[in-house]
């Protein structure tokens, strides 16, 4: 993959063989005569709940960030998931919360402007799911809606 010209191998670290990793390896994998070529070399583990990546430069060395390959391995990861974005947030002054509408259109919207999902997707919470849909300029927002209690509340002052 690349970002702007800026080309990157990038492999789950589930993939490759037990033992295989070595800065020999990257440094010939790297290489654009020999091996396959890219600017850096990128191996990754998606856990449910988190990202973590390594980033190596042509020589082996490692780098402590490279903004295009975040970029390049999210888009991976989005087109590997279906259009489904597991997604968290944090409120000031309630602290995490089960779903967030709002957040909800915002990650979508980005996302779907950046290209990296297409016009629908499912954004998923802890409790559950929203279903997301761009029609022309409008974002659309459909879940579910469960009452929890139903009655009367007599207040006296």
């Amino acid at each position: 993959m690349h970002g702007l010209g800026n080309d990157f191998i990038i492999i789950d670290e589930r993939d490759m063989p037990q033992n295989s990793f070595t800065q020999s390896f990257v440094r010939e994998i790297c290489d654009r005569q020999l091996g396959i070529g890219c600017d850096q070399f990128i191996i990754y583990r998606h856990d449910p709940n988190v990202i973590n990546m390594a980033i190596y430069n042509q020589d082996g060395s490692s780098a402590k960030a490279c903004g295009n390959a975040t970029r390049c391995l999210i888009r991976l990861l989005f087109d590997q998931t279906d259009n489904k974005i597991n997604l968290s947030v944090w409120e000031r002054g309630a602290g995490f919360t089960y779903a967030c509408g709002s957040g909800a259109i915002a990650t979508f919207a980005a996302a779907n402007k950046l290209g990296y999902i297409g016009d629908e997707t499912e954004i998923v919470f802890k409790l559950g799911s929203l279903n997301m849909q761009k029609k022309n300029d409008s974002v659309l927002m459909s879940g579910p809606a469960s009452y929890v209690f139903t009655g009367e509340y007599l207040y006296c002052k």
